[in-house]
């Protein structure tokens, strides 16, 4: 597995909002899809059955928004984990040739915010604050 290091946090890094809880901060990773700028919490994607894994070659951790983890990317997906670089166009390609359908869509509605989603807000947001200081920013 390879080694993360804070070092590598950039301030856009730390700003990346979650796709799932809409939260920003508090360790999201990016889709590791080509353009794909979506970011998420390691958990929010875990509750949501996001793709995630480690890279064969070195062991780099990589994750998939819920678009890139539904069926159509699928071998995208396999040779990325597999540690093949894919062009952006042969990924696309490779996605528009399985046809299958998408997993179906969870509903957002809103909902009444619980006391532990409160408390991991400003946690998150401690972590921020305390990430800030030690980056110097």
């Amino acid at each position: 597995m390879s080694e993360l290091s804070l070092g590598q946090m950039t301030r856009s890094r730390m700003d990346l909002k979650c796709v799932v809880c809409g939260q920003a901060g508090g360790g999201t990773m990016q889709c590791a899809v080509g353009n794909c700028y979506k970011g998420f919490h390691v958990l929010c994607g875990r509750a949501r059955n996001f793709v995630m894994g480690f890279r064969a070659t070195d062991g780099h951790p990589l994750g998939f928004c819920r678009e890139h983890t539904g069926q159509r990317y699928r071998r995208v997906r396999e040779s990325m984990l597999n540690g093949r670089k894919l062009m952006a166009a042969e990924a696309e390609e490779m996605a528009h040739e399985e046809k299958a359908e998408e997993p179906p869509v969870i509903n957002n509605a809103p909902h009444q915010i619980t006391d532990a989603e409160q408390e991991r807000a400003a946690q998150i947001k401690r972590n921020k604050e305390m990430m800030m200081k030690m980056l110097d920013f």
